[in-house]
């Protein structure tokens, strides 16, 4: 491979709406790439948490899924930077020992640049273009979020795995940018396709690479319908979303989420099991 880049994307936490997720089995499925490797991941799950998965039938048990990480290449066939994908679970323990096996793969595959996909649900209207957000670990690369209209991270709380990833990085000297979609938090029972095609298309544009994103596109348009309706018949939800367009159109960063957003959320996860049991 020449000079790879890698592509990191980890579902759990750091992946509201599984926008993250979406997005790299997008990739590997449009670009693909060939699976090539697994990580042995014994020391870094709870299984008690992290179940594995089973397939039976008619009595027998057919297959056995444990929790993994797993790598897939494509060659470039322009002459540009090869890409590494790799897609897991964030791990539940021993993450300093996760990172360390990490760097030691980057540094013996070569590879130039380390990117990792993110989501976190925010207070942003589905009603509005999705807006991407970048974490670097050196101050050379603030100037590509800038160059890209990528706003830069600005948030105190809870960390993911992506931000231990930056710290080893920069220790070893390798450049990592991390993406992060911002679905709605009143999307959580189901995937926000706009948000993950808004993230892929700042990766895309990144990476160099154009990469077909119609089928996003489509299910963004029937996205937003189910959404429309929701909104339409919830008179609290509508008013915060009215809310939150005004603080988009006046690009005031958006803060805590208003009051009675659980009570919405509620609201919203029983009509999209009511919705789905019409299918």
């Amino acid at each position: 491979m020449d000079r790879p880049c890698l592509v990191m994307a980890f579902g759990g936490w750091p992946d509201a709406a599984e926008v993250a997720t979406r997005g790299i089995n997008h990739l590997i499925r449009q670009l693909k790439a060939r699976r090539f490797a697994e990580m042995n991941c014994e020391d870094f799950f709870n299984y008690t948490q992290s179940r594995p998965f089973i397939v039976a039938e008619d009595g027998a048990l057919s297959q056995l899924r444990m929790p993994s990480v797993e790598f897939f290449f494509w060659k470039n066939p322009n002459g540009g930077n090869d890409i590494i994908f790799m897609r897991g679970i964030e791990p539940e323990l021993r993450w300093k020992t996760f990172c360390d096996a990490i760097i030691e793969f980057v540094r013996e595959m070569d590879v130039g640049r380390v990117y990792a996909l993110g989501a976190l649900y925010d207070n942003m209207p589905h009603t509005r273009a999705p807006r991407v957000s970048g974490l670097v670990n050196t101050i050379g690369l603030k100037k590509l979020l800038v160059s890209n209209k990528l706003n830069p991270v600005a948030y105190r709380g809870p960390a993911a795995i992506h931000s231990l990833l930056l710290t080893e990085c920069s220790k070893a000297q390798i450049e990592m940018i991390t993406l992060w979609g911002h679905p709605p938090f009143y999307v959580r029972p189901e995937a926000s396709p706009r948000v993950c095609m808004t993230l892929l298309d700042a990766l895309n544009k990144l990476l160099g690479i154009v990469v077909d994103l119609e089928d996003l596109k489509l299910a963004s348009a029937q996205t937003d319908k189910t959404l429309d309706r929701l909104v339409s018949d919830n008179p609290q939800l509508r008013c915060h979303v009215k809310e939150m367009e005004q603080r988009y159109d006046s690009d005031t960063s958006p803060d805590q989420a208003s009051h009675g957003v659980e009570q919405v959320i509620r609201d919203v996860e029983d009509y999209l099991r009511n919705e789905g049991g019409k299918s």
